[in-house]
Protein backbone atom coordinates (compact mmCIF):
# COMPACT_ATOMS: atom_id res chain seq x y z
CA UNK A 1 0.00 0.00 0.00
CA UNK A 2 1.23 3.30 -1.44
CA UNK A 3 1.97 6.04 1.41
CA UNK A 4 -0.44 9.35 1.40
CA UNK A 5 2.93 11.04 0.52
CA UNK A 6 3.53 8.89 -2.84
CA UNK A 7 -0.29 9.32 -3.62
CA UNK A 8 0.22 13.17 -3.21
CA UNK A 9 3.50 13.36 -5.37
CA UNK A 10 1.51 11.33 -8.19
CA UNK A 11 -1.19 13.46 -8.32
CA UNK A 12 0.55 16.83 -8.03
CA UNK A 13 2.06 15.42 -11.30
CA UNK A 14 -0.84 14.62 -13.38
CA UNK A 15 -1.89 18.01 -12.46
CA UNK A 16 1.22 19.43 -13.74
CA UNK A 17 1.01 17.47 -16.89
CA UNK A 18 -2.06 18.33 -17.52
CA UNK A 19 -1.42 22.35 -17.38
CA UNK A 20 0.25 22.40 -20.82
CA UNK A 21 -3.32 21.35 -22.31
CA UNK A 22 -5.49 23.66 -20.27
CA UNK A 23 -3.46 27.02 -21.12
CA UNK A 24 -3.98 26.73 -25.12
CA UNK A 25 -7.32 25.62 -24.90
CA UNK A 26 -8.26 29.10 -22.87
CA UNK A 27 -5.82 30.85 -25.66
CA UNK A 28 -8.46 29.21 -28.21
CA UNK A 29 -11.10 30.33 -26.57
CA UNK A 30 -10.00 33.72 -26.25
CA UNK A 31 -9.63 34.07 -29.70
CA UNK A 32 -12.87 32.87 -30.93
CA UNK A 33 -14.30 35.09 -28.94
CA UNK A 34 -12.68 38.07 -30.13
CA UNK A 35 -13.56 37.14 -33.90
CA UNK A 36 -16.87 36.58 -32.83
CA UNK A 37 -16.49 40.08 -31.58
CA UNK A 38 -15.21 41.23 -35.05
CA UNK A 39 -17.62 39.71 -36.62
CA UNK A 40 -20.31 41.26 -34.94
CA UNK A 41 -18.22 44.73 -35.43
CA UNK A 42 -18.13 44.37 -39.44
CA UNK A 43 -22.09 43.05 -39.46
CA UNK A 44 -22.85 45.96 -37.51
CA UNK A 45 -20.64 48.52 -39.47
CA UNK A 46 -22.27 46.99 -42.83
CA UNK A 47 -25.45 49.61 -42.15
CA UNK A 48 -28.09 46.73 -43.54
CA UNK A 49 -30.27 44.25 -41.36
CA UNK A 50 -28.08 40.91 -41.35
CA UNK A 51 -29.65 37.59 -40.26
CA UNK A 52 -28.35 34.29 -40.28
CA UNK A 53 -30.80 30.85 -40.47
CA UNK A 54 -30.38 27.45 -40.38
CA UNK A 55 -30.91 24.69 -43.21
CA UNK A 56 -34.88 25.20 -41.44
CA UNK A 57 -35.36 28.80 -41.78
CA UNK A 58 -35.17 28.96 -38.36
CA UNK A 59 -33.44 32.37 -36.94
CA UNK A 60 -30.38 31.85 -35.44
CA UNK A 61 -29.06 35.88 -35.64
CA UNK A 62 -29.78 38.86 -35.87
CA UNK A 63 -27.79 42.33 -35.89
CA UNK A 64 -29.24 45.54 -34.27
CA UNK A 65 -30.22 47.07 -37.56
CA UNK A 66 -32.47 43.82 -38.84
CA UNK A 67 -34.18 43.55 -35.65
CA UNK A 68 -35.31 47.16 -36.32
CA UNK A 69 -36.49 46.44 -39.67
CA UNK A 70 -38.36 43.35 -39.25
CA UNK A 71 -38.84 42.94 -35.54
CA UNK A 72 -36.75 40.86 -33.13
CA UNK A 73 -37.22 37.25 -34.13
CA UNK A 74 -34.62 34.95 -32.68
CA UNK A 75 -35.53 31.44 -32.46
CA UNK A 76 -38.33 31.90 -34.66
CA UNK A 77 -38.97 30.32 -38.64
CA UNK A 78 -38.67 33.34 -40.72
CA UNK A 79 -41.40 32.37 -42.90
CA UNK A 80 -44.26 32.25 -39.35
CA UNK A 81 -42.31 35.94 -37.90
CA UNK A 82 -42.63 37.42 -41.06
CA UNK A 83 -45.31 36.57 -42.40
CA UNK A 84 -47.37 34.81 -40.34
CA UNK A 85 -47.16 31.68 -42.82
CA UNK A 86 -47.20 27.87 -42.09
CA UNK A 87 -44.67 27.29 -44.75
CA UNK A 88 -41.53 28.89 -46.48
CA UNK A 89 -42.82 32.20 -48.50
CA UNK A 90 -43.39 31.87 -52.67
CA UNK A 91 -40.12 33.21 -54.04
CA UNK A 92 -38.00 33.26 -51.11
CA UNK A 93 -34.53 33.85 -51.89
CA UNK A 94 -33.10 31.89 -48.92
CA UNK A 95 -35.05 28.96 -50.16
CA UNK A 96 -33.75 29.20 -54.04
CA UNK A 97 -30.22 29.86 -52.52
CA UNK A 98 -30.11 26.78 -50.37
CA UNK A 99 -31.28 24.86 -53.70
CA UNK A 100 -28.45 26.12 -56.17
CA UNK A 101 -25.82 27.68 -53.77
CA UNK A 102 -25.48 31.04 -55.44
CA UNK A 103 -27.14 34.51 -54.07
CA UNK A 104 -30.59 35.50 -55.07
CA UNK A 105 -31.87 38.80 -54.59
CA UNK A 106 -35.90 40.20 -53.83
CA UNK A 107 -37.58 43.17 -53.52
CA UNK A 108 -40.97 43.39 -51.11
CA UNK A 109 -42.46 45.16 -48.25
CA UNK A 110 -42.28 44.64 -44.93
CA UNK A 111 -44.40 45.95 -41.59
CA UNK A 112 -41.82 47.61 -39.13
CA UNK A 113 -43.07 50.06 -36.33
CA UNK A 114 -43.16 52.81 -38.03
CA UNK A 115 -45.35 51.39 -40.78
CA UNK A 116 -44.92 49.45 -44.13
CA UNK A 117 -41.31 49.85 -45.72
CA UNK A 118 -39.97 48.86 -49.51
CA UNK A 119 -37.14 46.72 -48.67
CA UNK A 120 -34.57 44.49 -50.92
CA UNK A 121 -33.60 40.85 -49.54
CA UNK A 122 -30.16 39.12 -50.37
CA UNK A 123 -29.57 35.75 -49.47
CA UNK A 124 -26.56 33.34 -49.92
CA UNK A 125 -26.00 29.81 -48.57
CA UNK A 126 -23.49 28.99 -46.16
CA UNK A 127 -21.44 26.03 -46.32
CA UNK A 128 -19.01 23.96 -43.65
CA UNK A 129 -15.97 22.49 -44.03
CA UNK A 130 -17.28 19.26 -45.97
CA UNK A 131 -19.00 21.96 -48.83
CA UNK A 132 -22.39 21.24 -47.34
CA UNK A 133 -25.01 23.70 -47.20
CA UNK A 134 -25.62 24.26 -43.31
CA UNK A 135 -27.05 27.79 -42.84
CA UNK A 136 -27.78 30.56 -45.12
CA UNK A 137 -27.47 34.91 -44.51
CA UNK A 138 -29.84 37.29 -45.25
CA UNK A 139 -29.33 40.71 -45.93
CA UNK A 140 -32.23 42.92 -45.92
CA UNK A 141 -32.19 46.99 -46.81
CA UNK A 142 -34.27 49.88 -46.12
CA UNK A 143 -34.47 51.25 -50.17
CA UNK A 144 -37.30 53.63 -49.03
CA UNK A 145 -35.33 56.54 -50.05
CA UNK A 146 -33.95 54.49 -53.36
CA UNK A 147 -37.67 54.28 -53.55
CA UNK A 148 -38.46 57.72 -53.43
CA UNK A 149 -35.88 59.35 -55.99
CA UNK A 150 -36.47 56.07 -58.09
CA UNK A 151 -40.06 57.89 -58.02
CA UNK A 152 -39.42 61.62 -58.22
CA UNK A 153 -36.89 60.02 -61.30
CA UNK A 154 -40.29 58.78 -63.14
CA UNK A 155 -42.39 61.79 -62.67
CA UNK A 156 -39.73 64.04 -63.96
CA UNK A 157 -39.17 61.44 -66.97
CA UNK A 158 -43.07 61.62 -67.62
CA UNK A 159 -42.86 65.40 -67.15
CA UNK A 160 -39.78 65.60 -69.50
CA UNK A 161 -41.67 63.23 -72.06
CA UNK A 162 -44.63 65.55 -72.31
CA UNK A 163 -42.63 68.65 -73.20
CA UNK A 164 -40.67 66.36 -75.14
CA UNK A 165 -43.54 65.70 -77.59
CA UNK A 166 -43.88 69.21 -78.59
CA UNK A 167 -40.22 69.33 -80.08
CA UNK A 168 -39.87 68.59 -83.74
CA UNK A 169 -36.60 66.73 -83.49
CA UNK A 170 -35.66 63.48 -81.81
CA UNK A 171 -35.01 64.28 -78.36
CA UNK A 172 -32.91 61.28 -76.77
CA UNK A 173 -30.65 60.25 -73.63
CA UNK A 174 -27.58 58.45 -74.46
CA UNK A 175 -26.13 56.05 -71.27
CA UNK A 176 -22.12 56.05 -72.21
CA UNK A 177 -21.34 53.68 -69.14
CA UNK A 178 -23.98 50.75 -70.07
CA UNK A 179 -22.87 50.36 -73.92
CA UNK A 180 -23.81 53.86 -75.10
CA UNK A 181 -27.51 52.90 -74.85
CA UNK A 182 -30.03 55.49 -76.42
CA UNK A 183 -33.20 56.14 -74.76
CA UNK A 184 -35.77 58.44 -76.44
CA UNK A 185 -38.14 60.47 -75.16
CA UNK A 186 -40.44 61.20 -77.23
CA UNK A 187 -42.19 59.80 -80.40
CA UNK A 188 -40.14 61.41 -83.49
CA UNK A 189 -37.69 58.37 -84.62
CA UNK A 190 -40.04 57.00 -86.72
CA UNK A 191 -41.19 60.29 -88.77
CA UNK A 192 -37.71 61.53 -89.11
CA UNK A 193 -35.73 57.99 -89.76
CA UNK A 194 -38.77 55.60 -90.60
CA UNK A 195 -37.45 52.84 -88.15
CA UNK A 196 -38.99 51.86 -84.78
CA UNK A 197 -37.00 51.41 -81.87
CA UNK A 198 -37.79 48.04 -82.08
CA UNK A 199 -36.02 47.66 -85.84
CA UNK A 200 -32.83 49.67 -84.35
CA UNK A 201 -33.03 47.18 -81.60
CA UNK A 202 -29.46 45.62 -81.28
CA UNK A 203 -28.32 43.70 -78.35
CA UNK A 204 -28.86 46.64 -75.55
CA UNK A 205 -28.48 49.71 -78.00
CA UNK A 206 -30.67 51.53 -79.53
CA UNK A 207 -29.21 54.05 -81.54
CA UNK A 208 -29.18 55.70 -84.75
CA UNK A 209 -25.99 55.44 -84.69
CA UNK A 210 -25.69 52.72 -88.12
CA UNK A 211 -27.93 54.87 -90.15
CA UNK A 212 -25.26 57.66 -90.38
CA UNK A 213 -23.50 57.67 -93.37
CA UNK A 214 -20.11 56.64 -92.94
CA UNK A 215 -18.08 58.74 -94.47
CA UNK A 216 -19.46 61.48 -92.04
CA UNK A 217 -19.59 59.60 -88.73
CA UNK A 218 -15.50 60.67 -87.88
CA UNK A 219 -16.43 64.02 -88.07
CA UNK A 220 -19.69 63.19 -85.60
CA UNK A 221 -17.33 61.03 -83.09
CA UNK A 222 -15.06 63.40 -82.85
CA UNK A 223 -17.18 66.49 -82.21
CA UNK A 224 -19.11 64.51 -79.41
CA UNK A 225 -15.62 63.58 -77.85
CA UNK A 226 -14.34 66.84 -77.43
CA UNK A 227 -17.70 67.91 -75.71
CA UNK A 228 -17.51 65.14 -73.32
CA UNK A 229 -13.21 66.35 -72.61
CA UNK A 230 -13.88 69.80 -72.26
CA UNK A 231 -17.56 69.64 -70.60
CA UNK A 232 -19.34 71.58 -73.36
CA UNK A 233 -21.81 71.53 -75.90
CA UNK A 234 -21.54 70.16 -79.13
CA UNK A 235 -23.42 70.53 -82.29
CA UNK A 236 -22.75 68.44 -85.33
CA UNK A 237 -24.36 67.76 -88.83
CA UNK A 238 -24.43 64.92 -90.66
CA UNK A 239 -25.73 63.02 -93.51
CA UNK A 240 -28.49 60.03 -92.41
CA UNK A 241 -30.20 57.07 -94.08
CA UNK A 242 -33.84 57.04 -94.23
CA UNK A 243 -35.69 53.67 -94.68
CA UNK A 244 -36.99 54.16 -97.24
CA UNK A 245 -33.59 55.32 -98.74
CA UNK A 246 -33.59 59.08 -98.86
CA UNK A 247 -30.36 60.45 -98.14
CA UNK A 248 -31.78 63.12 -94.96
CA UNK A 249 -29.28 65.99 -93.68
CA UNK A 250 -29.81 65.72 -89.38
CA UNK A 251 -28.21 68.76 -87.27
CA UNK A 252 -27.77 67.27 -83.70
CA UNK A 253 -27.52 69.69 -80.75
CA UNK A 254 -26.13 68.06 -77.06
CA UNK A 255 -24.38 67.89 -74.26
CA UNK A 256 -22.83 65.78 -71.67
CA UNK A 257 -23.41 65.03 -67.98
CA UNK A 258 -21.34 64.00 -65.81
CA UNK A 259 -21.19 62.30 -62.43
CA UNK A 260 -19.92 63.19 -58.59
CA UNK A 261 -16.84 61.58 -59.76
CA UNK A 262 -16.40 63.92 -62.35
CA UNK A 263 -17.21 61.27 -65.50
CA UNK A 264 -19.49 61.66 -68.14
CA UNK A 265 -22.26 58.97 -67.36
CA UNK A 266 -24.44 59.67 -70.60
CA UNK A 267 -25.29 62.97 -73.22
CA UNK A 268 -28.79 64.29 -73.87
CA UNK A 269 -29.37 66.36 -76.80
CA UNK A 270 -31.76 66.77 -79.81
CA UNK A 271 -31.71 65.43 -83.43
CA UNK A 272 -33.24 68.27 -86.00
CA UNK A 273 -34.31 67.13 -89.60
CA UNK A 274 -32.81 70.07 -91.71
CA UNK A 275 -33.32 68.80 -95.04
CA UNK A 276 -36.14 70.81 -96.16
CA UNK A 277 -34.04 73.80 -94.77
CA UNK A 278 -31.27 72.47 -96.54
CA UNK A 279 -32.78 72.59 -99.82
CA UNK A 280 -35.14 76.06 -99.57
CA UNK A 281 -30.97 77.74 -98.95
CA UNK A 282 -30.06 75.58 -101.70
CA UNK A 283 -32.99 77.36 -103.86
CA UNK A 284 -32.65 80.81 -102.33
CA UNK A 285 -29.04 80.45 -103.04
CA UNK A 286 -30.44 79.42 -106.75
CA UNK A 287 -32.48 82.69 -107.07
CA UNK A 288 -30.33 84.90 -105.60
CA UNK A 289 -28.13 83.87 -108.21
CA UNK A 290 -30.85 84.27 -111.03
CA UNK A 291 -31.79 88.02 -109.53
CA UNK A 292 -27.96 88.80 -109.76
CA UNK A 293 -28.17 87.62 -113.00
CA UNK A 294 -31.76 89.66 -113.77
CA UNK A 295 -30.16 92.60 -111.81
CA UNK A 296 -27.42 92.70 -114.40
CA UNK A 297 -29.94 92.62 -117.27
CA UNK A 298 -31.67 95.15 -115.73
CA UNK A 299 -28.48 97.36 -115.39
CA UNK A 300 -28.10 96.62 -119.27
CA UNK A 301 -31.74 97.75 -120.42
CA UNK A 302 -30.84 101.01 -117.93
CA UNK A 303 -27.88 101.70 -119.71
CA UNK A 304 -29.68 101.40 -123.59
CA UNK A 305 -32.70 103.16 -122.19
CA UNK A 306 -30.47 105.78 -121.15
CA UNK A 307 -28.11 106.19 -123.82
CA UNK A 308 -29.61 104.50 -126.82
CA UNK A 309 -33.35 105.96 -125.95
CA UNK A 310 -33.01 109.45 -125.08
CA UNK A 311 -30.47 110.35 -128.03
CA UNK A 312 -33.07 110.12 -130.88
CA UNK A 313 -35.26 111.89 -128.30
CA UNK A 314 -32.88 114.57 -128.12
CA UNK A 315 -32.62 114.81 -131.68
CA UNK A 316 -36.34 114.94 -131.92
CA UNK A 317 -37.02 117.60 -129.09
CA UNK A 318 -34.35 119.44 -131.18
CA UNK A 319 -35.89 119.27 -134.66
CA UNK A 320 -39.21 120.05 -132.99
CA UNK A 321 -36.83 123.44 -131.91
CA UNK A 322 -35.61 124.17 -134.85
CA UNK A 323 -39.31 123.94 -136.90
CA UNK A 324 -41.04 125.94 -134.31
CA UNK A 325 -38.24 128.88 -134.91
CA UNK A 326 -37.43 128.37 -138.65
CA UNK A 327 -41.09 128.33 -139.76
CA UNK A 328 -42.75 130.11 -136.70
CA UNK A 329 -44.25 132.57 -139.75
CA UNK A 330 -45.65 129.80 -141.52
CA UNK A 331 -47.52 128.06 -139.03
CA UNK A 332 -51.51 129.27 -138.27
CA UNK A 333 -52.61 129.13 -134.61
CA UNK A 334 -53.66 125.51 -135.22
CA UNK A 335 -50.55 124.29 -136.73
CA UNK A 336 -48.48 126.15 -133.62
CA UNK A 337 -50.57 124.29 -131.39
CA UNK A 338 -49.92 120.82 -132.83
CA UNK A 339 -46.24 121.81 -132.31
CA UNK A 340 -46.31 122.77 -128.86
CA UNK A 341 -48.36 119.47 -128.47
CA UNK A 342 -45.38 117.66 -129.90
CA UNK A 343 -42.68 119.69 -128.12
CA UNK A 344 -44.61 118.66 -124.85
CA UNK A 345 -44.93 114.78 -125.75
CA UNK A 346 -41.08 114.83 -126.20
CA UNK A 347 -40.96 116.46 -122.64
CA UNK A 348 -42.80 114.11 -121.41
CA UNK A 349 -41.08 111.30 -122.71
CA UNK A 350 -37.78 111.99 -121.23
CA UNK A 351 -39.32 112.58 -118.06
CA UNK A 352 -41.09 109.24 -117.87
CA UNK A 353 -37.77 107.52 -119.10
CA UNK A 354 -36.14 109.55 -116.34
CA UNK A 355 -38.38 108.51 -113.65
CA UNK A 356 -38.27 104.99 -114.67
CA UNK A 357 -34.74 104.62 -114.48
CA UNK A 358 -35.07 106.04 -111.21
CA UNK A 359 -37.21 103.63 -110.05
CA UNK A 360 -35.28 100.67 -111.49
CA UNK A 361 -32.06 102.48 -109.62
CA UNK A 362 -34.09 102.05 -106.40
CA UNK A 363 -32.88 98.94 -104.29
CA UNK A 364 -30.14 98.22 -106.30
CA UNK A 365 -28.06 100.55 -106.70
CA UNK A 366 -27.23 102.13 -103.22
CA UNK A 367 -25.07 105.18 -101.46
CA UNK A 368 -23.77 105.30 -97.97
CA UNK A 369 -25.90 105.90 -95.25
CA UNK A 370 -25.05 109.66 -93.21
CA UNK A 371 -26.14 111.79 -90.85
CA UNK A 372 -28.63 113.87 -92.44
CA UNK A 373 -30.07 117.35 -91.07
CA UNK A 374 -33.45 117.00 -92.65
CA UNK A 375 -34.11 120.80 -92.17
CA UNK A 376 -30.99 121.68 -94.35
CA UNK A 377 -32.21 118.95 -97.04
CA UNK A 378 -35.85 120.13 -97.27
CA UNK A 379 -34.86 123.82 -97.03
CA UNK A 380 -32.42 122.94 -100.16
CA UNK A 381 -35.55 120.86 -102.19
CA UNK A 382 -37.92 123.76 -101.99
CA UNK A 383 -34.93 125.64 -103.36
CA UNK A 384 -34.67 123.39 -106.42
CA UNK A 385 -38.52 123.10 -106.91
CA UNK A 386 -38.66 127.11 -107.36
CA UNK A 387 -42.44 126.81 -106.16
CA UNK A 388 -44.34 129.76 -107.68
CA UNK A 389 -44.75 132.26 -104.99
CA UNK A 390 -48.66 132.06 -104.30
CA UNK A 391 -47.33 128.57 -102.50
CA UNK A 392 -46.30 129.08 -98.94
CA UNK A 393 -43.79 126.41 -96.90
CA UNK A 394 -44.24 126.85 -93.43
CA UNK A 395 -42.51 123.89 -90.66
CA UNK A 396 -44.63 122.78 -87.78
CA UNK A 397 -41.69 121.40 -85.98
CA UNK A 398 -37.95 120.73 -86.36
CA UNK A 399 -37.10 117.84 -88.28
CA UNK A 400 -34.80 115.51 -86.84
CA UNK A 401 -30.73 114.81 -88.07
CA UNK A 402 -31.13 111.09 -89.12
CA UNK A 403 -28.87 108.39 -90.87
CA UNK A 404 -29.88 108.48 -94.32
CA UNK A 405 -29.11 108.03 -97.90
CA UNK A 406 -29.14 111.70 -98.33
CA UNK A 407 -30.33 111.50 -102.22
CA UNK A 408 -32.70 108.92 -101.72
CA UNK A 409 -34.83 110.96 -98.74
CA UNK A 410 -34.43 114.25 -100.71
CA UNK A 411 -36.36 111.87 -103.50
CA UNK A 412 -39.22 111.22 -101.00
CA UNK A 413 -39.09 115.16 -100.11
CA UNK A 414 -38.83 116.48 -103.37
CA UNK A 415 -41.51 114.34 -104.65
CA UNK A 416 -43.72 114.72 -102.33
CA UNK A 417 -43.69 118.55 -101.88
CA UNK A 418 -43.76 118.71 -105.53
CA UNK A 419 -47.08 117.07 -106.33
CA UNK A 420 -48.89 119.17 -103.41
CA UNK A 421 -47.07 122.07 -105.64
CA UNK A 422 -48.52 121.04 -108.37
CA UNK A 423 -51.82 120.77 -108.11
CA UNK A 424 -52.10 123.46 -105.63
CA UNK A 425 -54.44 126.29 -108.13
CA UNK A 426 -55.58 128.30 -105.39
CA UNK A 427 -54.41 132.01 -105.05
CA UNK A 428 -53.16 131.18 -102.09
CA UNK A 429 -51.16 127.83 -101.47
CA UNK A 430 -50.32 126.47 -98.35
CA UNK A 431 -48.11 123.61 -97.65
CA UNK A 432 -46.90 122.23 -94.33
CA UNK A 433 -43.89 119.96 -93.15
CA UNK A 434 -44.15 118.02 -89.60
CA UNK A 435 -42.16 114.90 -87.91
CA UNK A 436 -43.51 113.47 -84.56
CA UNK A 437 -42.33 110.78 -82.76
CA UNK A 438 -44.40 107.69 -82.61
CA UNK A 439 -44.20 104.40 -81.39
CA UNK A 440 -39.92 103.73 -82.07
CA UNK A 441 -40.40 105.52 -85.34
CA UNK A 442 -40.28 109.31 -87.11
CA UNK A 443 -43.83 110.11 -88.84
CA UNK A 444 -43.68 112.58 -91.11
CA UNK A 445 -46.54 114.50 -92.71
CA UNK A 446 -46.70 116.96 -95.88
CA UNK A 447 -50.01 118.67 -96.41
CA UNK A 448 -51.92 121.27 -98.02
CA UNK A 449 -54.95 122.72 -98.79
CA UNK A 450 -54.82 121.76 -102.45
CA UNK A 451 -58.02 120.14 -103.93
CA UNK A 452 -58.01 116.08 -102.38
CA UNK A 453 -58.10 113.08 -103.19
CA UNK A 454 -60.88 110.42 -103.69
CA UNK A 455 -60.70 107.43 -101.15
CA UNK A 456 -60.92 105.06 -103.67
CA UNK A 457 -57.58 106.30 -104.87
CA UNK A 458 -55.58 106.17 -101.76
CA UNK A 459 -54.26 102.89 -103.18
CA UNK A 460 -54.09 103.47 -106.70
CA UNK A 461 -52.37 106.71 -106.73
CA UNK A 462 -48.49 104.88 -105.08
CA UNK A 463 -48.51 102.78 -108.32
CA UNK A 464 -46.35 102.79 -111.31
CA UNK A 465 -47.56 104.86 -113.88
CA UNK A 466 -50.78 105.81 -112.11
CA UNK A 467 -52.25 109.33 -112.58
CA UNK A 468 -55.79 110.75 -111.57
CA UNK A 469 -56.52 113.32 -114.69
CA UNK A 470 -55.43 113.25 -118.24
CA UNK A 471 -51.63 113.71 -118.95
CA UNK A 472 -52.53 116.41 -121.42
CA UNK A 473 -55.30 117.88 -118.88
CA UNK A 474 -52.18 118.29 -116.41
CA UNK A 475 -48.58 116.82 -116.86
CA UNK A 476 -47.57 113.99 -114.91
CA UNK A 477 -45.14 110.60 -115.82
CA UNK A 478 -47.22 108.22 -112.73
CA UNK A 479 -43.82 107.70 -111.39
CA UNK A 480 -43.46 109.82 -108.25
CA UNK A 481 -45.32 108.51 -105.95
CA UNK A 482 -44.47 104.77 -106.65
CA UNK A 483 -40.66 105.66 -106.54
CA UNK A 484 -41.52 107.31 -102.90
CA UNK A 485 -43.09 104.10 -101.86
CA UNK A 486 -40.22 101.94 -103.03
CA UNK A 487 -37.74 104.20 -101.23
CA UNK A 488 -39.69 104.07 -97.97
CA UNK A 489 -40.55 100.13 -97.84
CA UNK A 490 -36.49 99.72 -98.62
CA UNK A 491 -36.03 101.71 -95.15
CA UNK A 492 -38.66 99.57 -93.71
CA UNK A 493 -41.30 102.07 -93.29
CA UNK A 494 -45.01 102.68 -94.23
CA UNK A 495 -46.28 105.38 -96.38
CA UNK A 496 -49.89 106.78 -96.55
CA UNK A 497 -52.77 109.07 -97.46
CA UNK A 498 -55.48 111.16 -95.44
CA UNK A 499 -57.20 113.35 -97.63
CA UNK A 500 -61.11 115.25 -98.39
CA UNK A 501 -62.71 116.37 -100.83
CA UNK A 502 -62.30 119.97 -101.22
CA UNK A 503 -59.80 120.00 -98.00
CA UNK A 504 -56.56 119.09 -99.08
CA UNK A 505 -54.67 115.91 -98.47
CA UNK A 506 -51.95 114.73 -95.96
CA UNK A 507 -49.44 112.30 -96.90
CA UNK A 508 -47.66 110.59 -94.18
CA UNK A 509 -44.34 108.22 -94.09
CA UNK A 510 -42.39 106.52 -91.17
CA UNK A 511 -38.94 106.18 -90.82
CA UNK A 512 -37.53 103.92 -87.95
CA UNK A 513 -35.38 105.44 -85.25
CA UNK A 514 -32.14 103.54 -85.01
CA UNK A 515 -30.97 103.02 -81.45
Amino acid sequence: MKSRKAMNRKTDGARTARKPVVEPLKAVILRAEEEKAKAEAIVAAIGDGVSIQDANFKILYQNKIHRQLVGDHGGEYCYSAYRRCDRVCDGCPLERAFKDGKIHRMETTNITPRGTIPIEITASSLRDSTGQIVAGIEVVRDISERKRIEGALRESENAYRILSEDIPGIVYRVFLTDNKRMQFFNNMLQPMTGYTEEELHSGKVHSIEPLILAEDWVAVTKGVKRAIQKNESFEVEYRLKHKNGDIRHFIERGKPRFGSDDKAIFVDGVIFDVTDRRQALARQNQLLTELENVNKELNDFAYIVSHDLKAPLRGIGSLVNWIATDYADTFDQQGKEQLGLLSGRVDRMHKLIEGVLQYSRTGRISEEKVEVNLNDLVVHVIDFLSLPKQIKVTFENKLPTIACERIRIGQVFQNLIGNAAKFLEKPEGEIRIGCVVDAGCYRFSISDNGPGIEERHFDRIFQMFQTLLSRDQFESTGVGLALVKKIIDLYGGKVWVESKIGQGSSFFFTLPREG
